[in-house]
């Protein structure tokens, strides 16, 4: 029996117009994001859609005595937090017990900006576990690799993020068909992500992106509980971090979210709907990546440890959040002017980091798909 372990669906949501806003959070890991990072994974590894989509609650006796081998997206499990320890201790209590290889891929860090992870005793049993069960497991930045060296854990891989390599046909060419579509703030179709808390400059991130919204030809794409409820009109209130934005009032912004936010239950739809706009910004990395597999730029704003640890490792087109304030009442051609100033750059490092994915997933006894086989040879 193969095993793909963390939701129960690969990248899709099925028979999601039925459910409830609890429902499709409990469906997708509590963010849809987690649907794009499964996506990828049909890019990656041939055989994937034979494997059996299972959470950790869904495991009995009988069928870790039944696997053969198991595949885990990890995402963000390693961060200082007592909900963290509670869960990694779950998690490497049930890992210990499957028999056949487990192959860990994505593991990342879930940290603020400048905050120095120190692992607890849980979580630092549970990548000594997962060590024990594989050949190599796959990290999504350097960070996440340090933190793991620092505990005695050294057959990682730094592969970035796989939703990186859900298009496999992207070039530079891709991404200047687009080029110069969008003159100025007022005329472009903007596909914009889901802001994040914790950060000195949500706020005037957020008071920027409703600006922008009023103008009504952008989409606001959302990933998280913060306003699911409210576009499912489950509730006409709005989630702190949209409350008390300068020049605007809460009727005003209730309106201007009311004709601008969508979300995606699968990620075929969100990818395509992604193509359709002209330019992409935000502040979530799978919220980055969609717009940029389906072609188009796209820059994220790195806001904490994780979002800048994975730009660093893919060189994703971004700029940090204290800059995006600085810059954003200037001219839209200064955003272009960026993406095209590190998308090459991001293009080669891509390239790169698909090898080492390759490379991972061969010492771990996984095949490789024909596409990315091809993709590296071409």
């Amino acid at each position: 029996m193969k095993i793909w372990l963390d939701l129960s669906c690969d990248y899709r949501i099925q028979d999601a117009y039925q459910l409830g806003s609890s429902e499709i959070l409990a469906a997708s890991g509590k963010n849809l994001g987690n649907l794009v990072f499964r996506k990828s994974l049909f890019s990656l590894i041939e055989d994937i859609s034979d494997f059996h989509c299972l959470r950790f609650s869904d495991l009995t006796e009988e069928i870790i005595d039944a696997a053969r081998i198991v595949v885990i997206s990890c995402a963000n499990w390693l961060e200082a937090s007592e909900r963290a320890e509670k869960r990694n201790l779950t998690r490497a209590l049930l890992i210990e017990k499957f028999s056949c290889p487990v192959i860990p891929i994505g593991l990342g860090l879930q940290a603020t900006k400048n905050e120095t992870v120190s692992l607890g005793v849980n979580s630092v049993k549970l990548i000594s576990v997962l060590s024990s069960k594989c050949n190599h497991i796959s990290v999504r930045d350097f960070m996440a690799a340090d933190v793991l060296a620092k505990h005695g854990v050294t057959n990682v891989v730094v592969t970035g993020c796989p939703s990186n390599l859900i298009n496999l046909n992207l070039s530079f060419a891709t991404y200047n068909s687009k080029r110069g579509s969008v003159k100025d703030w007022n005329s472009g179709s903007f596909f914009i992500s889901e802001i994040s808390g914790g950060n000195p400059e949500t706020k005037s991130i957020a008071e920027f992106i409703v600006k922008l919204l009023a103008m009504r030809n952008s989409k606001y794409v959302l990933q998280t509980p913060a306003l699911l409820p409210f576009a499912l009109g489950e509730t006409k209130e709005l989630h702190k971090l949209y409350k008390d934005l300068s020049g605007y009032s809460k009727p005003e912004v209730l309106s201007i979210l009311n004709a601008c936010l969508t979300y995606f239950c699968s990620v075929d739809d969100w990818l395509l709907s992604a193509r359709q706009s002209h330019f992409s910004f935000g502040m979530r990395i799978h919220g980055t990546m969609v717009p940029l597999q389906a072609g188009t730029p796209s820059i994220m704003i790195a806001h904490d440890a994780r979002t800048s640890g994975l730009a660093a490792t893919m060189n994703v087109p971004s700029i940090d959040a204290s800059l995006f304030g600085k810059i954003s009442g200037d001219r839209f051609q200064v955003f272009e002017d960026i993406f095209f100033s590190k998308v090459s750059l991001y293009l080669d490092t891509r390239l790169k980091l698909a090898i080492c994915f390759k490379d991972f997933l061969a010492s771990n006894r996984l095949i490789p798909s024909p596409r990315l086989i091809e993709y590296i040879s071409s």
